[in-house]
């Protein structure tokens, strides 16, 4: 199967060593371990640290 992977938080080529880059590893390998075909959808970081909400004056929205 063909599988397009996406890590949201840091992308497993991130050149910066953390937890979730290991972790998107991991499970790219173990994909492909399983014989999946895994491609790398995309590098895009989606992390929000409030800066946004700062600039526009209001308080970050709470779960």
């Amino acid at each position: 199967m063909r599988i397009a992977f996406y890590a949201p938080l840091k992308s497993p080529t991130h050149p910066v060593p953390s937890g979730d880059r290991r972790m998107a590893r991991l499970l790219m390998a173990a994909l492909e371990r399983a014989g999946h075909a895994v491609t790398l959808a995309s590098t895009l970081r989606s992390w929000d640290d409030g800066s946004v909400w700062r600039r526009w004056g209001n308080a970050a929205p709470t779960a």
